[in-house]
């Protein structure tokens, strides 16, 4: 008695261990999967999600530098030789930076299709970080702006000469040609 008790209970035992692993292998198993591809593909959509709040805050940028260079017609202020209003901005930089100008000079307009470029040819003191310092200003500014050539000036005898201030020494002559770019709308100009 106490034997087919044993061998009833042990019989028991199989069938629910049996019973159990089977129900959880077929109930759980392509659950797990599921769960395991959900959070695959969770991540990848998240991932997308964030690249596109990215690209779409940098489109916004392109867009306002887009807008800032459109030319709707011949009169625009974008489209005069020297704009007045790009030689203000250029000069509050150079002057919040403290670069010494001695001068700028606008250059005659260059028409190429639908773009229009409008050159400048700077002559200034400096040194290399104030002249790091501009680039990065211009860089910045609402307009495109093209810097073509950046020309230093170092000139030996300030290193062997009797001057030994050490400013003098450090600040350059330079002289630099950009552009400043124009898209137009219209066809003619």
């Amino acid at each position: 008695m106490i034997l087919k008790r044993n061998i009833a209970l042990l019989s028991i035992c199989f069938i629910y261990l049996v019973l159990n692993f089977s129900l959880t292998s077929a109930l759980f198993e392509n659950k797990i999967n599921e769960i395991s591809r959900l959070e695959s593909e969770h991540k990848d959509v998240n991932e997308k999600y964030i690249t596109a709040q990215i690209l779409s805050q940098s489109l916004e940028k392109v867009y306002t530098i887009f807008e800032n260079n459109l030319s709707t017609g011949k009169k625009d202020e974008k489209n005069k030789e020297a704009s007045m209003v790009f030689l203000k901005e250029l000069t509050d930089i150079m002057e919040r930076l403290n670069i010494n100008l001695d001068q700028i000079i606008p250059g005659r307009k260059e028409k190429k299709g639908k773009i229009l470029k409008i050159p400048y040819q700077l002559q200034f003191k400096c040194d290399y970080e104030k002249l790091g310092e501009f680039v990065t200003e211009l860089e910045k500014n609402n307009r495109i702006i093209l810097i073509e050539q950046i020309n230093l000036k170092n000139d030996i005898e300030k290193t062997r000469g009797k001057q030994n201030n050490q400013k003098d020494i450090l600040e350059q002559d330079i002289e630099m040609k950009l552009y400043t770019v124009t898209l137009n709308k219209s066809k003619t100009l």
